[in-house]
């Protein structure tokens, strides 16, 4: 039986083309078409329910050094034109593979400070990249804890060239926007008690890390928040 998100029953309510997608029962399309919606992302914005991708965290003094060895990314020289290092509050695209060198997964590694990083994997491979990452940790002594917060963690996507000013009826702190978010750049933590909280709330009190990503190809954010406040946030 497919798990459901915490914005299952809002989707069902509107009529949503439900359908199994790595092992959750996601919304398709609604009745208003794909052709509708897809318009919508060009040329205003669309909101996505992206909660059934897993996050693992990495944490300690090793983190950094283990995913330098798992992610085909190269952290130290992948930010931007200059290849600058990965530093906090950016991020990098890239993907796990096996011993063999066979993908398994790709991924987005977001470095929230020097000894936490934030993974961001497909549905369904939260458990797979947090054994591999441990079984890695583990073989060459890396100081490093993976925790998989599949289902711990709540996820938006707001998509489009209005993408901007549609968040900033709804922050907290709207000013924030008036700063330059570079692609592949986050602000704030999902995590209520994290000292990063504070710099991105909703107005209805909401924490939420702020991720200028997306994978529509179009100008978005991706919202990471406890799975509690989804249902009011959306």
């Amino acid at each position: 039986m497919s798990k459901t998100t915490p914005l299952h029953g809002l989707h069902v309510a509107l009529k949503a083309q439900m359908a199994d997608f790595g092992g959750y029962d996601m919304p398709l399309w609604y009745p208003a078409g794909t052709r509708t919606e897809h318009l919508a992302v060009l040329t205003g914005a669309g909101l996505f329910d992206t909660s059934h991708m897993a996050v693992v965290m990495i944490t300690g003094a090793g983190a950094r050094e283990l995913l330098q060895h798992c992610f085909t990314k190269n952290l130290d020289r992948c930010v931007g034109k200059k290849l600058l290092p990965l530093s906090p509050n950016r991020c990098a695209y890239g993907a796990f593979l096996d011993k063999a060198g066979s993908v398994l997964d790709d991924a987005i590694v977001s470095m929230i400070n020097e000894t936490t990083y934030m993974t961001v994997v497909n549905a369904g491979m939260g458990n797979t990249i947090t054994r591999h990452l441990a079984d890695e940790a583990r073989a060459a002594s890396r100081a490093a804890d993976i925790h998989d917060f599949t289902d711990r963690v709540g996820k938006i996507d707001l998509q489009g060239p209005r993408s901007a000013d549609i968040l900033a009826s709804v922050l907290a702190n709207p000013a924030i926007l008036q700063e330059p978010m570079s692609f592949f750049s986050f602000r704030g933590h999902f995590d209520g008690h994290a000292p990063e909280a504070d710099q991105v709330r909703l107005v209805n009190g909401a924490p939420v890390l702020l991720s200028r990503t997306g994978y529509t190809g179009e100008f978005g954010f991706e919202l990471y928040m406890d799975p509690s406040r989804l249902g009011d946030s959306w």
